[in-house]
């Protein structure tokens, strides 16, 4: 019997067989049984399954993907709290200019007395 081939190697490790066309996880245990150099590469492909999901794990790397349309939702989110903070600040600004023509007005007419 042939070695297994990297990709069936990987299949199998990840539960994605039987697939059409590759070994039947059985086939595949039975052929890991009688050969070692299959065995020792099952191994080395299990340990580098884990480094990278340990180095993922460790970076929080988070690997889903948002999608568009939750992009865009966020920017235009994002843009209306722009336009939110920028029309608070005016109205605070409107409001300091009465207060100050309120104030200057009460020092001319304290002053006329």
């Amino acid at each position: 019997m042939p070695h297994i081939d990297e990709g069936t190697m990987h299949a199998y490790l990840d539960g994605a067989l039987p697939l059409p066309g590759l070994m039947s996880p059985a086939e595949i245990d039975a052929h890991l049984a009688e050969c070692a150099d299959c065995r020792a590469a099952l191994d080395e492909a299990r340990g580098l399954q884990a480094r990278a999901g340990d180095a993922l794990a460790a970076a929080a790397v988070d690997v889903r993907d948002p999608g568009f349309d939750a992009v865009r939702r966020r920017a235009g989110a994002s843009e209306l709290d722009r336009v939110r903070r920028l029309q608070r600040l005016r109205l605070l600004a409107a409001a300091a200019v009465v207060v100050a023509v309120v104030g200057v007005g009460l020092v001319v007419r304290l002053g006329n007395q």
